[in-house]
């Protein structure tokens, strides 16, 4: 995965691997790193993220509308190379489509503040609260990134998206696979 810092974001792109299991596309190879590759960027993001001081907000209602009409034609034509066929994603959909007329409150709510990990290598989102994983849920590999956005010096927005040049071939499996090829993800 990589990392950069663009405007007032950090955006992390999302490897297959570093997607939780239940949402993978369906490999050989299954297990989660659960971390985010720092790029060789751990001093600059660091810094900027405010030495990972300060209040992180996980916005669920933002993700849900940057990724549900994505999520869901993906859903209807490819979700037969992810693992539980996207079950835990259309869950996660749900949920939050619940919750938005229940209760919206819980959609943005304050998180554990990151940690780097493992030699400065990886930023880590400490999960204790239920709802990161109805987050992470939304994170799919390759398709999608995490953009922590600093709203203010102790401000900083957490959301996911779908990558803009991935959301074209969400509508056919066959050209989904020929760009997940083309992008070297898949052989």
């Amino acid at each position: 995965m990589s990392a950069i810092i663009q405007d007032s974001c950090v955006i992390f792109s999302i490897p297959n691997s570093e997607a939780i299991i239940n949402v993978q596309r369906t490999t050989e190879k299954v297990r989660t790193v659960g971390s985010f590759y720092l790029s060789q960027q751990a001093d600059a993001i660091e810094k900027f993220l405010n030495n990972l001081e300060g209040n992180f907000y996980i916005d669920l209602a933002s993700s849900y509308l940057y990724c549900k009409d994505a999520y869901q034609e993906l859903i209807n034509n490819c979700k037969s190379i992810y693992n539980h066929e996207l079950f835990y994603l259309e869950e996660a959909l749900k949920d939050i489509e619940w919750a938005s007329r229940k209760t919206p409150e819980i959609l943005f709510f304050k998180t554990n503040n990151p940690i780097i990990i493992e030699k400065r290598k990886y930023l880590k989102l400490p999960s204790q609260e239920m709802d990161i994983g109805v987050f992470k849920a939304l994170c799919l590999g390759e398709v999608s990134e995490i953009v922590f956005e600093k709203l203010s010096s102790d401000f900083i927005r957490i959301f996911v998206r779908p990558k803009k040049e991935a959301v074209p071939f969400f509508n056919n499996l066959v050209t989904f696979k020929n760009w997940l090829k083309m992008n070297g993800k898949i052989k």
